[in-house]
């Protein structure tokens, strides 16, 4: 990763469109691996921070991820509000990412279907 001289971390620059799509959600590399979580969006959001994601990127990193692939506009979560009900939610991260953060997860290639990791309930 890269940091500032004060020790921040600092992400690579875009992708040739501008932003940071098929990249890992914490180190923002490029990458082709993912992992899943399937549950209320809170279990999703627990996920993502335990893979390293700060606390006020979480919430943006979960409604893109909702988001993705709906095809109309329209049916869209808003950031800002948590959706009820069951969700799956997949995000790309990359191998060293998982690693580093020491969570238990293991990731595949988005190509190949990701492993989703369910809630069990209480």
């Amino acid at each position: 990763m890269n940091k500032d001289r004060n020790g921040r971390y600092t992400p690579p620059a875009p992708n040739l469109r501008g932003n940071y799509r098929d990249s890992c959600i914490v180190c923002r590399t490029g990458t082709d691996s993912g992992v899943g979580f399937r549950g209320p969006a809170e279990w999703a959001l627990a996920g993502i921070r335990t893979l390293g994601v700060p606390k006020d990127e979480a919430a943006v990193v979960l409604v893109n991820a909702l988001n993705d692939g709906l095809p109309d506009e329209s049916t869209h979560f808003a950031p800002g509000k948590v959706p009820i009900g069951e969700f799956t939610a997949e995000v790309r991260v990359c191998g060293s990412c998982v690693e580093s953060s020491g969570a238990p997860f293991t990731v595949a290639p988005v190509a190949l279907g990701v492993p989703v990791y369910e809630y069990r309930g209480e």
